[in-house]
């Protein structure tokens, strides 16, 4: 899910759902609930309640593992989108651990913070020797890095600072600046 959750769509989340908490039995894919009432499940006197038990029992563990973590006021923002995970059904409510875990990255965009994280670090880790200390090459190459990072909305505050560490640190800086 970290990798691909942007291709993973809220029907696909609604319809692996329902296996999990509605009747336990696949969905083809032109299908998708509408309502999220949750099953009564008896794995102690029907065998083949057993497996969508252990199923439901690992998708609320997601969901408390989730919420134990989150702050009251990141809480209340996943409360707004409670209608997709909260499944009800003979007076007892269960939360949809995937489906929160899809909502959590849609709002955060996992896959940009962590790009951006690994264009600080090349920036910071570029080395002077890597281009022959040719201070041109590096500039480009720190500057395209920075760039990245801007066209993801994100920020590299210590930019200039780097570009000069950067430069400090590659022999004949200025002869080759002429």
């Amino acid at each position: 899910m970290l990798k691909d959750h942007k291709i993973l769509s809220e029907a696909i989340l609604k319809r692996q759902a329902y296996v999990t908490f509605g009747n336990h039995v696949t969905l083809p894919n032109d299908v998708v609930p509408d309502a999220y009432d949750m099953k009564v499940l008896d794995p102690v006197n029907n065998r083949n309640h057993v497996a969508p038990f252990y199923r439901r029992v690992r998708s609320e563990m997601i969901a408390s593992r989730i919420m134990g973590y989150l702050k009251p006021s990141d809480f209340d923002i996943l409360k707004n989108e409670e209608s997709k995970y909260l499944w009800t059904g003979n007076g007892i409510e269960a939360y949809g651990g995937p489906t929160i875990l899809w909502i959590l990255f849609g709002i955060s965009n996992p896959l940009t913070r962590v790009g951006v994280s690994e264009l600080n670090a090349d920036i910071s880790n570029a080395a002077s020797e890597k281009f022959k200390h040719n201070v041109r090459e590096l500039t480009d190459y720190l500057s395209s890095k920075y760039r990245e990072i801007i066209e993801r909305g994100q920020r590299h505050d210590d930019f200039l600072y780097d570009i000069f560490i950067r430069w400090k640190l590659s022999p004949n800086l200025c002869s080759q600046l002429e």
